[in-house]
């Protein structure tokens, strides 16, 4: 379980990076998508917030979703 969670986070931080690179790409900028990119941190709170409204235990699934939102939060 530990290794799972391990590898989620790494995906997770990794999922991150390559949205920011993509949107590096795409505004052929390097301080555009860094300012968009702040937006993330918004994102992991909603998570962590409706994770405890809901009572939803840090699983395997509510990681995959977490890393699902990250690519589609920023890649509007």
């Amino acid at each position: 379980m530990h290794d799972s969670f391990v590898g989620l986070y790494l995906g997770l931080a990794f999922s991150m990076l390559l949205v920011y690179l993509l949107m590096v790409v795409n505004f052929q900028s390097w301080t555009e998508p860094f300012i968009i990119i702040t937006a993330l941190p918004c994102a992991l709170a909603g998570i962590v917030w409706m994770l405890f409204i809901t009572g939803t235990t840090l699983s395997v699934p509510a990681l995959m979703g977490a890393i699902m939102c990250m690519g589609s939060s920023d890649g509007q």
